[in-house]
């Protein structure tokens, strides 16, 4: 959805007249679009494949087996990712609703 809205949203905002926060809008939006490619298209199959070499049952893995190593550091950097953008998405929000209120 990221994908999909994030691009939306920029094209919408763009479409506005300016104001002080258009540019932080968009900013933040850009990192919530990089945030999903990101994770779209380089850790979740990376994820997908260490799963599956490691049989589907990750838990059942060791957790010194250097595959759950390496699904765990990418787990990690999923997180990080979807805080980044989840952060990004409530200042966004923030910074909209406060320009309602002082129209």
């Amino acid at each position: 959805m990221g994908l999909v809205i994030g691009p939306l949203l920029i094209l919408i905002r763009t479409a506005r007249p300016k104001d002080a926060a258009k540019l932080i809008h968009i900013i933040l939006l850009l990192v919530m679009i990089a945030a999903a490619v990101l994770s779209r298209f380089w850790i979740s199959p990376r994820m997908v494949s260490l799963r599956q070499a490691m049989g589907g049952h990750i838990d059942d893995v060791p957790a010194t087996d250097p595959l759950r190593i390496h699904f765990n550091d990418l787990h990690q950097y999923s997180v990080a990712l979807m805080s980044a953008a989840m952060l990004a998405g409530l200042v966004v929000l923030f910074v909209t609703v406060r320009s309602w209120i002082k129209r």
